[in-house]
Order: structure tokens, then sequence, then C-alpha cells
């Protein structure tokens, strides 16, 4: 029985042992593909599409509940009294 265990201790060590491996490996891929100028470009390219998006989205909500006769009106008057 003590032999049983002391093989499944060590599977299990070993087990461990390969998991630590794989998930260092895998941070290190990861890493290494993070860097390539093409992950960097693409990156930038969502970053600008999602800011563009969320400005739409602002525009249109603006239209719908009024909002932008109201920034109209305040930038007209912000306007008037700067001259």
């Amino acid at each position: 029985m003590a032999k049983v265990k002391e093989t499944a201790a060590r599977a299990v060590g070993r087990a461990k042992a390969a998991v630590s491996r794989a998930k260092r490996k895998g941070g290190q891929l990861a890493t290494k593909v993070a860097k390539k100028k093409a992950v960097r470009q693409a990156r930038k390219s969502v970053a600008r599409v999602r800011n563009q998006t969320v400005a739409v989205a602002r525009k249109m909500t603006d239209k719908v509940t009024g909002r932008a006769r109201k920034r109209l009106a305040c930038r007209r008057a912000r306007s008037s009294t700067s001259t």
C-alpha cells in the first residue's frame, strides 16, 4: 500500500511540474505573439474602430434624446459670450 501511495505522489508531482511548465511556455508564446507588428497594428485599428463606433452611437443618442439641440445651443451661447 505504501508503494502505491509513493507512486501516486510521484505521479502528482510530475503532473504539477508539467502544468507549471505548460503555463510558462504558454505565457512566453503569448508575449511573443503580442509583440509582433501585425498584432500591434490590429490592436490599433480595433481601438480606432471602437472609438468611431462610440462617436456614432453618441451622435445617434443625442439626436434621439434631443441632446444635439441642447449641445448646439450651449455652443452658440458660449461663442457669443466669448466674442
